[in-house]
């Protein structure tokens, strides 16, 4: 899949969106492995956040120290 969404869960039974690095889904794991799944681009998907501004930062920064 060239183009994926990214985003993340809090770990309860309901699933309930998160920032993205604040949930249980391991996106360091998933990146590593995006030559082989033909990731190419991606976006972060975070429906309703409290706020949309500080929600999209958070995901940015913390996708930008994964450093892939």
């Amino acid at each position: 899949f060239a183009l994926v969404h990214v985003k993340d869960m809090d770990g309860t039974a309901k699933h309930g969106m998160v920032d993205v690095g604040s949930g249980v889904i391991d996106f360091k794991a998933i990146f590593a492995r995006r030559a082989q799944a033909g990731i190419r681009h991606f976006f972060v998907e975070h429906d309703n956040p409290a706020s949309p501004f500080d929600s999209i930062r958070a995901s940015f920064e913390h996708l930008k120290r994964l450093e892939f």
